[in-house]
């Protein structure tokens, strides 16, 4: 919904938090609770905790 009586702002549209976080997650190479996806873990050269981390539940 455009932005009322907002200054300079008036009339854009602000997308909502949880849309940019879920986009700023995947960039990241992490899943949308914010864990590093399991891919991730491996280009950071962390493969000793994958399996903690799968063991959790927390990736993908």
């Amino acid at each position: 919904e455009p932005l009322q009586n907002a200054g300079p702002a008036t009339g854009q549209v602000i997308r909502s938090l949880d849309t940019l976080l879920d986009e700023y997650y995947d960039a990241l190479g992490y899943t949308r609770q914010g864990v590093p996806s399991r891919e991730k873990l491996q280009e950071l050269g962390l493969t000793e905790v994958i399996e903690d981390v799968a063991i959790s539940g927390r990736t993908h």
